[in-house]
């Protein structure tokens, strides 16, 4: 009888530990979650800039190009065409 009441009394201590731990659980899942959309939202806002970045930077890589061919001779543009297909294969 006695192991019984120990056991019951278990059990209600353990359940009472649930219910006021439950509430820090989540608690703390909350703050993961809202952290995690946070990182999200700066890696999305780093993504773009890079594209941004590597967009600029192939203008002006294609843009150096083309004034450079309006210099070349209609041999050598033949030429920096071919490389350039080559290049793409």
């Amino acid at each position: 009888m006695n192991l019984k009441k120990i056991s019951k009394f278990v059990k209600k201590v353990k359940d009472f530990f649930i219910v006021l731990g439950l509430p820090v659980v989540l608690y703390y899942a909350y703050q993961i979650h809202n952290e995690q959309l946070k990182n999200k939202d700066i890696q999305i806002d780093l993504l773009k800039t890079r594209l941004e970045n590597l967009q600029d930077g192939q203008i002006d890589e294609v843009w150096d190009k083309y004034k450079s061919l309006k210099e070349f001779s209609e041999e050598e543009r033949k030429e920096f065409k071919t490389n350039l297909i080559k290049k793409k294969n």
